[in-house]
């Protein structure tokens, strides 16, 4: 039996129709699992990689869940056995597609930042965090932070690295003694640490 969610990304566009409208799940959810949908969506072989900043993720999760506008996403179809990249994919190879479907020409940015608060951000280089001790700044409810592999214990709210100091007393505290832990590198901190806030210690929460 097909599942709804198949005939909304195969009928995306129906009867020449060039511009549509999908739940934001429903996006994800064709972003993150593109080979359970009869048209993947993939990344044209123009495309950069993942280059937006700390700030800008966490700009972009404040307009979310403010209920702003973000913008449309473009899209170009394509035919089978045409060159392609995996979208969530860490290392950006080309394929040739089995299937038909859809390059993401404009909006890679915005959608990947948005995969990191869904189930398959574990294979992201970001984590996506809230603080639930503080509110955030302009009204917001929400007090957004992210950490990379190359910074395990996040950045300042204003997206800027971390001190020195900072990090160097962030990994004491997170190590407590453990010579294991100490021995770590970043990546498998990034793995296990939580982020740090200025001045105190990692209290923050995931959801």
């Amino acid at each position: 039996m097909t599942h709804k969610k198949f005939d909304t990304i195969n009928n995306l566009f129906p009867e020449g129709q060039t511009v549509s409208a999908v739940g934001i799940k429903d996006y994800l959810d064709w972003a993150a699992h593109p080979e359970e949908y009869p048209k993947i969506l993939a990344i044209p072989p123009i495309q950069r990689s993942f280059v937006w900043k700390p700030k800008q993720i966490q700009d972009l999760w404040d307009s979310l869940l403010r209920g702003m506008p973000i913008g449309s996403i473009l899209l170009k179809s394509f035919e089978s056995h045409e060159n392609s990249a995996g979208l969530i994919s860490t290392e950006r190879k080309l394929y040739l597609s089995q299937k038909p479907g859809f390059h993401l020409m404009d909006g890679q940015q915005r959608t990947l930042s948005m995969l990191l608060g869904f189930p398959d951000s574990s294979r992201a280089e970001h984590k996506l965090w809230v603080d639930f001790s503080k509110s955030g700044t302009n009204g917001s409810v929400f007090r957004f932070r992210v950490s990379t592999p190359a910074q395990p214990f996040g950045y300042r709210l204003d997206g800027r690295r971390l001190s020195m100091l900072d990090r160097r007393t962030a990994r004491q505290q997170w190590a407590e003694g453990d010579q294991k832990k100490n021995e770590m590198g970043n990546r498998e901190i990034f793995n296990e640490a939580k982020p740090w806030k200025e001045g105190g210690k990692n209290q923050n929460v995931v959801v």
